[in-house]
């Protein structure tokens, strides 16, 4: 980035400019993007997959598909359009194949239910304009026709969201999600009715982990994205990892706990091992 800087370009191209950084890293590679913009750089153009990345820090949204630019819109008006850009195809790259499509919540706790116990689900309610308890029961009612809830864990950062799902569904994993941007760690979090704690990776610390083992609480990191670092957070006293890449923290997770004498108080939902 540096070396295209020092060309003061009016159009800055950058294909995730923030992805392996840990979240401080974003945050401060994000903020260099703002100010380019403001002080010389008309336009910045960032390629990502985060869509809380783009939602926070782009003004317009483009949805390519096929090598056409399919919609561009405001973030807040292009997601709405959830029946649209699930009906946009996928190339064979990544996670995609040939033919496939976005999936829907419900397609995706279909497999879930189809996988005969073989697959979980992280679901992270995101409310937004007050929408929380209508986002909310949508959620609770897609689990339930499915059948699949106590394969599932839920959290947000959103307290009252997860405190319904949880009036509603005692025997479900709920969880509260914490964000470094949002300060501090409140301690009144731990009084919350809630089945285990997520926090971003700047924010585990020792002392984190041994509250929550007074607690009782499980402790989940998010998003980890390198080995060395999740076997970190492990070896510090994590019950498990969040990340896009589960493949790569089973190993890490499988290879730790065989190595290591370190017992957990809790397990995730059916009683499998903590892990991604």
């Amino acid at each position: 980035i540096a070396g295209v800087i020092v060309t003061r370009p009016h159009i800055l191209i950058l294909d995730e400019p923030a992805a392996g950084l840990d979240p401080l890293g974003k945050q401060e590679i994000m903020e260099l993007l703002h100010k380019l913009h403001r002080e010389w750089c008309s336009t910045v153009i960032i390629v990502s997959h985060d869509m809380d990345e783009i939602a926070d820090n782009c003004t317009r949204a483009a949805v390519i598909s096929d090598g056409v630019v399919a919609d561009c819109a405001t973030p807040r008006e292009l997601f709405k359009k959830a029946e649209e850009l699930t009906s946009l195809p996928l190339l064979p790259t990544g996670y995609g194949q040939a033919g496939e499509h976005i999936p829907t919540l419900e397609q995706v706790l279909q497999l879930v239910a189809e996988s005969s116990g073989q697959l979980g689900l992280l679901v992270e309610l995101k409310p937004e304009g007050g929408n929380g308890a209508a986002l909310t029961k949508a959620v609770q009612q897609a689990v339930e026709q499915s059948g699949v809830g106590e394969s599932l864990l839920f959290m947000s950062q959103d307290y009252p969201s997860v405190a319904a799902l949880q009036q509603a569904h005692p025997e479900w994993w709920v969880g509260y999600c914490a964000y470094a941007s949002s300060g501090d760690l409140d301690e009144g979090v731990w009084q919350y009715e809630i089945d285990f704690l997520a926090v971003e990776e700047s924010m585990v610390t020792n002392r984190l982990t041994r509250l929550a083992r007074s607690q009782c609480l499980p402790l989940y990191v998010w998003s980890v994205y390198d080995s060395d670092r999740m076997l970190q957070y492990l070896q510090m006293g994590v019950t498990g990892l969040i990340t896009d890449f589960p493949d790569i923290a089973r190993e890490v997770v499988d290879s730790y706990l065989s190595a290591s004498r370190h017992t957990y108080q809790t397990a995730a939902p059916g009683g499998k091992s903590p892990g991604a």
